[in-house]
């Protein structure tokens, strides 16, 4: 076998190495983007059953148009506040507001959302991903 043959086979093995390479970092990202996504729309139907819950009346169970008295349990089973997208509690309970709070289940460094919920059902999220350390041998 020439030079010039061991040259393009090392260059050829190069290549589809790098291509692996940025494809497995494409599809890491994408798994995260769509992990964020899912959590973001849990939060979503979270947060409706926040305001269902401040709207019905105290007689059968509800806030009666306060969030004081929300609890976890008011807004369903263990499985919509522990699911394989993210761990969602109620970290905050005021009378006009909720705040919410997921840590996801995916990669290295989760995303944590914080869902804050108004007083007329509107939420807005604030979107962070967990520190990652690396410790120096």
């Amino acid at each position: 076998m020439g030079f010039q043959e061991i040259l393009l086979i090392s260059l050829s093995v190069i290549l589809v190495g790098i291509a692996m390479s940025v494809g497995m970092t494409i599809f890491r990202a994408n798994i995260l983007d769509n992990n964020k996504d899912a959590i973001i729309n849990d939060l979503s139907n979270l947060s409706a059953r926040c305001y269902i819950y401040k709207v019905k009346p105290k007689e059968i169970d509800g806030g009666g148009g306060s969030y004081s008295g929300l609890e976890s349990t008011d807004l369903g089973t263990f499985d919509a506040l522990d699911n394989s997208n993210a761990t969602y509690e109620v970290t905050e309970v005021d009378d006009d507001q909720v705040i919410l709070t997921a840590t996801g289940k995916q990669g290295k460094s989760p995303w944590i959302i914080t869902c804050t919920i108004d007083d007329s059902g509107f939420n807005s999220f604030e979107i962070e991903q967990a520190a990652t350390f690396k410790l120096a041998r």
